[in-house]
């Protein structure tokens, strides 16, 4: 308490700053160290937060260069982004499409399919992050199931342990079980891991080099599965 005013108000914004948006957070907060601060954020969309103050004050706070949209043009995916609310940084959207119901108790089938019909997509958002330098923003709509998705391929892509992303899955929403996400990831290791898949859908060595350079710490730290033909893994 024995504080100047302006110190509290400091505070008090710090605050404001990181709990006012709802699932918005730095995609190192759940890496146990292992992923470098301030050039991955996984939210939900940040349309909801559009004429609010706050938001624009986020982005400048975290220097956004970067928003890549997961979401299509269907009304429940909520609202477009205004071109204000752009202003300054570069926008893609790569619609992930689902086809599939979802069992809210294990998500995980819902998560494999919504994986293996969007490979070509998911390929394209990897390609956007490995060539933009700055803070990217990757989201769906709630930013939890095509986002936890997307950012579950990424890390098994750089080799972080499932218990890692399963954390990070979790801390999205109260209602999420681990074992969706565990049971998905085991699903994608049963077919070679991320990198088979994705570089069979197009992803390139140099990208995912790119990626792991921007991204992780120590970009030695965890290994890469590489196709089958190359008869061996090897790390990057």
């Amino acid at each position: 308490l024995k504080r100047r005013v302006g110190e509290l108000k400091d505070f008090l914004d710090a605050v404001l700053l990181r709990d006012h948006f709802w699932n918005v957070r730095d995609w190192a907060d759940w890496s146990g160290g292992q992923v470098r601060p301030g050039v991955l954020i996984r939210a939900s969309t940040l349309t909801r937060w559009q004429g609010e103050p706050e938001l624009r004050q986020w982005l400048d706070h975290y220097d956004i260069a970067q928003i890549i949209d997961l979401r299509g043009d269907q009304p429940r995916d909520g609202a477009p982004y205004k071109t204000d609310t752009l202003q300054g940084i570069n926008y893609a959207q790569y619609p992930i499409t689902q086809a599939t119901p979802m069992d809210q108790n294990d998500r995980a089938p819902h998560y494999l399919d919504l994986a293996l019909n969007n490979l070509p997509t998911i390929v394209a958002v990897f390609n956007r992050l490995a060539q933009t330098d700055g803070c990217s923003v990757v989201h769906c709509y709630a930013g939890v199931d095509r986002t936890g998705v997307v950012m579950a391929l990424l890390g098994n892509l750089l080799g972080l342990p499932r218990d890692t992303l399963v954390r990070d899955y979790v801390a999205s929403a109260a209602d999420l079980y681990a074992h969706s996400m565990a049971n998905f990831l085991e699903g994608i290791e049963a077919r070679g891991g991320a990198w088979k898949l994705l570089s069979d859908a197009g992803l390139k060595e140099s990208f995912v080099v790119r990626i792991r350079e921007r991204l992780l710490i120590d970009p030695k730290v965890g290994e890469v599965r590489w196709p089958v033909q190359d008869c061996k893994d090897k790390p990057i």
